[in-house]
């Protein structure tokens, strides 16, 4: 802001260069005109200034609310009073053991502006910190305003924090780097009647049942599991309307009578670990469910290696779905381009793209957001009103 007000002035100089005496002294005397603005004008400035909602502000710093109270008293004012630019916080590692109760004293004041509003946490949980559970305490008591929740743990220690009633929770991430236990060992996330969108990174159950209460989610997205660990959740969200996987560990799954996923529209599958040659197969996978809305399905070639591609074809023809839009990644796709063609020719649009021109890959744990497709065709507000309607 001090380097626009700087502009300001400068262009307020020249402009008075050219007048006469009396009037250049008038101009040169003036407030800068970004003072004198009325708050209502101010207010849309300074939400333009902070992140967006649900994304996090710092909670000091360029970008963050406080930057914006110390540039005057009447800013300091406006911001305070505004519990809209306090709905987001972000919490990470960035303090010193002896400043953890400032820390604490700092977040408790952060909620507090926030009133009752819904809120945003991103949280980033470093490696055997125990300091930061007094922090986490704060935040855990303001649980049933939480909207969306993003966790970045180092191991699952903490993942009990984030387990439990949160009547208004909406969207929740959480990425672990190494994971102890089970997921569902550490409890079932109960009472989140207004849960659509989950991100699990490193975090899997073998018990479907617990974890997430998955038959609510209307969009999915999991990473580093092994496809048999995959395969029962996903079978078990039947409202899920778009899914992502990444897997690096293929299975030979034995299924019964394919699952019906009546909303399914989008399935994105990635490689975690370069699969080409390595023993199993999807074609269990394809095979344990039928999506007759299904419009746009990404792969990898090596997916499809073995059983998978005949496994593909009966996928299509078993839910009788009118896909739109069939995007085949990988190394090999050249070679084999005839024969996909050849197989599904009714696909409305057939793509063949090295792995790194398909989707972005998925985020570094604690970065990962709401999903840039369905951010980038409308707003935070609009995603928020379509994923609740589902």
């Amino acid at each position: 802001m001090a380097s626009s007000a700087t502009t300001s002035a400068a262009r307020t100089q020249e402009s008075a260069a050219g007048l006469p005496t009396c009037k250049k002294e008038t101009l040169l005397e003036s407030p800068s005109s970004i003072i004198t603005l009325p708050n209502e004008m101010l207010l849309e400035i300074f939400a333009n200034f902070l992140p967006i909602y649900p994304d996090c502000a710092p909670q000091t710093g360029m970008g963050s609310p406080v930057h914006l109270m110390l540039v005057c008293r009447r800013w300091n004012d406006i911001v305070v009073n505004t519990p809209s630019f306090w709905r987001g916080l972000a919490i990470s590692d960035a303090w010193h053991d002896e400043r953890i109760l400032e820390a604490k004293t700092a977040t408790e004041l952060y909620l507090s502006r926030s009133r009752d509003h819904l809120i945003s946490v991103e949280i980033t949980i470093p490696e055997a910190d125990t300091n930061l559970s007094h922090v986490l305490d704060c935040v855990a008591a303001h649980r049933g305003r939480w909207e969306y929740v993003f966790v970045s743990m180092y191991d699952d220690a903490q993942a009990g924090n984030f387990l439990g009633a949160a009547p208004n929770l909406l969207h929740l991430a959480l990425f672990c780097v190494r994971l102890e236990n089970d997921f569902g060992r550490n409890g079932t996330v109960a009472n989140v009647p207004n849960l659509r969108s989950a991100v699990l990174f490193g975090l899997g159950t073998r018990d479907a049942q617990h974890g997430l209460p998955w038959s609510q989610l209307t969009s999915l997205t999991m990473a580093d599991w092994s496809l048999d660990v995959i395969a029962p959740i996903f079978l078990e969200a039947v409202n899920l309307v778009d899914c992502r996987i990444a897997t690096g560990d293929l299975e030979m799954l034995q299924v019964g009578a394919p699952k019906h996923l009546h909303a399914l529209e989008t399935l994105i599958l990635e490689d975690r670990e370069q699969l080409d040659g390595v023993p199993g197969t999807i074609a269990g996978f394809l095979d344990a469910f039928t999506a007759p809305s299904l419009l746009e399905l990404q792969i990898p070639d090596c997916f499809l290696a073995r059983e998978g591609l005949v496994a593909l074809e009966r996928l299509f023809k078993r839910s009788e779905c009118h896909l739109q839009r069939l995007v085949v990644t990988g190394h090999l796709v050249c070679n084999l381009r005839e024969a996909y063609e050849c197989r599904f020719s009714k696909v409305t649009s057939l793509e063949f793209l090295p792995e790194h021109q398909g989707l972005p890959p998925m985020e570094i744990p604690g970065t990962l957001k709401l999903s840039d497709r369905a951010r980038s065709r409308m707003s935070a507000a609009a995603y928020r009103a379509a994923i609740t309607s589902r």
